[in-house]
């Protein structure tokens, strides 16, 4: 259809007739006129012909026109398809107001008008629930307008109307905290200024509270400066006040237990709690102490030890050198009578050749302490180390017997013939001088064994666990006065246990003892 319009225009121009133009064209024009008025009135003159007001409104002002165009014509279906497509566009501003809510609001007039009840209550809730669900910013005269087409609605504005309220507050100060009381309902707010603007946070005091609360087995209840409760029930029995100068908040905090008799199990449970703890900590300090003592007492028996050790030492050293010197003063002094010139030649040297002894098991100890002993390892057998240790030795008292099939072994001979010597002076320094000491070689599981056995008075069965220990020395040793530095059985067992075997030790008391030296058997 074709139509003719007719507009009123003050001013320069009279009137402006357009004839032969769709209707939709024609409202194009009149709003392109409106707009010269309202801009330059001499730029009328140059916009002619609809295409050109086209090119002027976007895609948004041409829907509201053509649903608007469609409803005075009648055209009902039609029109509410206009203001689906206009929803669609959800919160660009269409004259003044975002697009998603005034299409909801045209729909439920356009259908009211329509007679349609149902489907406008069907469309008055979606704008209902597009109002409540805060996606668009707009303001209060706004949400009244839209508001009264949905009228069956119940929208909430208490938040948003404190919030109002509270702007006014962060206005006037630049940081602060602030509760006040509105249709029966609470409202807290704080706030603070910052570089970049006011950051704040406002809501009812129910939601900001009821949390935290409900975590625990306790209510809780907060009054104003004058005493009236604004949030809560205060609690029957006995209850905790914080007052609002102590916590810095606008109000009084109550907080009592739901179950009143909770506070004597609460009571209860913190005592067994608070028992319970001493008692851990009773036993923990006890047990520091027991360690602390064990420790000390370690350290001043090693250093006992060790002074022990250096007297010892001192006076093995004394006893060759004093023989060695008086020896050769009287040699020197010319005392001594020729045909006994070789007896002390020999025994100068059966001295020099005891303390050159114990100067190399001194360093041997320390080079094993400090893990750079080197062994030359070569084959052998335990039948010919026992047999070559004893020859050197050269001591009546000490018998061998090798009858047992030779078993061969892998190691040092100068590092095992010396931890076979010191058993062996160990056991003839313990036992009776007239007794024999036994040295014997077996195998047995893989292990070729060396044993060392004695008729003296034995190892006490609690010395055995120390007795490998540097620097021990046993009763026997103090009661039976022998001389020695308390590293012979320390070394042997080092040792040993660097060729991957272990010393063995069997003994009980007045039945002597026996050590066995146990070597793993070498398959060549």
């Amino acid at each position: 259809t074709k139509t003719v319009g007719l507009i009123a225009l003050p001013g320069a121009m009279t009137g402006l007739i357009l004839a032969g133009v769709d209707p939709v064209d024609a409202v194009l024009v009149q709003v392109v006129v409106m707009y010269l008025i309202l801009g330059a009135a001499a730029t009328a003159t140059s916009l002619v012909g609809v295409g050109v007001s086209r090119r002027l409104f976007t895609a948004d002002h041409r829907l509201v026109r053509l649903a608007r165009t469609l409803r005075n014509q009648g055209r009902v279906t039609e029109a509410l398809d206009a203001y689906d497509a206009l929803a669609e566009l959800g919160g660009v501003p269409v004259f003044g107001y975002p697009a998603e809510l005034l299409a909801r609001q045209q729909r439920v007039m356009l259908l009211k008008g329509a007679s349609n009840e149902q489907a406008a209550n069907r469309e008055g809730a979606l704008l209902a629930a597009a109002l409540a669900a805060g996606r668009h910013v707009i303001d209060f005269p706004t949400f009244d307008v839209l508001r009264t087409a949905a009228p069956e609605s119940r929208i909430d504005t208490a938040l948003a109307e404190a919030a109002e309220e509270a702007l006014r507050g962060w206005r006037q100060s630049a940081s602060g905290r602030h509760a006040w009381t509105r249709d029966g309902r609470t409202f807290v707010t704080a706030w603070r200024t910052g570089p970049e603007g006011v950051v704040g946070i406002i809501g009812p005091i129910d939601v900001l509270l009821g949390t935290s609360a409900r975590h625990h087995e306790l209510q809780f209840s907060v009054e104003n400066a004058d005493g009236r409760p604004v949030w809560g029930t205060r609690g029957d029995g006995v209850s905790m006040v914080r007052r609002a100068a102590d916590i810095g908040l606008p109000w009084t905090v109550r907080s009592a237990f739901v179950d009143p008799s909770a506070l004597s199990q609460l009571a209860a449970q913190r005592e067994r709690l608070l028992t319970g703890g001493l008692v851990i900590v009773l036993v923990v300090v006890a047990a520091a102490g027991y360690a602390g003592f064990r420790a000390v007492s370690h350290q001043l028996n090693v250093a006992r030890l060790q002074s022990e050790f250096v007297a010892t030492v001192s006076h093995e050293f004394r006893t060759p050198l004093t023989a060695m010197r008086h020896l050769s003063d009287l040699l020197e002094e010319g005392g001594v009578a020729p045909d006994r010139h070789a007896q002390y030649y020999r025994a100068i040297g059966k001295e020099s050749r005891r303390l050159h002894s114990m100067v190399e098991s001194l360093l041997d100890f320390g080079r094993i302490e400090s893990g750079r002993r080197t062994y030359a390892m070569e084959d052998t057998t335990a039948s010919d180390l026992a047999r070559q240790v004893v020859e050197e030795l050269g001591s009546p008292r000490v018998v061998l017997d090798t009858s047992a099939t030779p078993s061969p072994i892998r190691g040092d001979r100068e590092a095992l013939s010396l931890a076979l010597r010191n058993l062996i002076d160990n056991a003839m320094k313990y036992s009776p001088d007239a007794s024999p000491v036994h040295v014997s070689v077996g195998a047995h599981g893989g292990f070729a064994g060396i044993s060392v056995q004695d008729e003296g008075a034995g190892i006490p069965r609690e010395e055995q666990r120390t007795v490998f220990r540097k620097f021990v020395r046993g009763q026997s040793a103090r009661a039976m006065n022998v001389k020695g530095t308390g590293l012979g059985l320390t070394l042997a067992d080092q040792i040993v246990r660097a060729h991957g075997g272990k010393l063995e030790l069997v003994s009980e008391p007045a039945r002597g003892a026996r050590f066995t030296i146990r070597l793993p058997v070498h398959q060549a």
